[in-house]
């Protein structure tokens, strides 16, 4: 009798093609399925237009278990990528909350914070996930604001105030379309 010949395994390599699920598919999927709360400049950019959109690499959850939150997004990260790439860590913030942080192994990055859901907190839903709505974060930038220890955030705090005072001043005005470079968007009243 013949025994088959070993096949050498390759190496894993991400494609895209043949593995759509990127990070930001894999959060927002758990946001969504576990009803968390997004908020700071990925929920603004959620429902700002593209003209005042600011860019930003982590994602800012507010959860009801924010520490079982961040293990489960660590090991579903593990799962996609095949192999030991992410890991969680727990800190204080300055202002006295606690923070769990999901983090890439190899970049050092943070991909992910997740703190506990302030009490009295709204959210508007945009395709499905929960986002922190305008009025909250204009109440959330001003406290940042008041706040001499979060002296270091001013200056975010300073220009996602600027952008949404400056989105709601041409609402109000009557303008409904914000033009890009190519294209209008059209903006519905919330």
């Amino acid at each position: 009798m013949k025994l088959p010949k070993m096949v050498k395994a390759k190496p894993f390599v991400y494609n895209p093609m043949l593995m759509p699920w990127t990070t930001d598919n894999v959060i927002e999927h758990q946001v969504k399925a576990k009803k968390n709360i997004i908020y700071g400049a990925r929920a603004l950019n959620a429902q700002l237009p593209r003209t005042l959109y600011r860019k930003t690499k982590d994602y800012d959850i507010w959860s009801k278990r924010p520490a079982q939150m961040a293990d489960n997004l660590q090991e579903q990260l593990d799962d996609v990528v095949r192999y030991d790439g992410y890991y969680d860590e727990a800190w204080k913030s300055k202002s006295g909350k606690q923070v769990y942080s999901v983090i890439e192994r190899d970049t050092g990055e943070v991909i992910a914070d997740f703190t506990k859901t302030p009490t009295g907190t709204k959210y508007t839903l945009v395709s499905g996930i929960r986002y922190q709505t305008l009025k909250n974060a204009k109440l959330h930038y001003r406290q940042i604001l008041a706040d001499p220890l979060l002296q270091k955030r001013w200056s975010k705090a300073k220009y996602d105030l600027w952008r949404i005072e400056h989105f709601e001043r041409h609402l109000m005005e009557g303008q409904k379309v914000f033009n890009l470079n190519n294209y209008p968007i059209r903006i519905r009243r919330r």
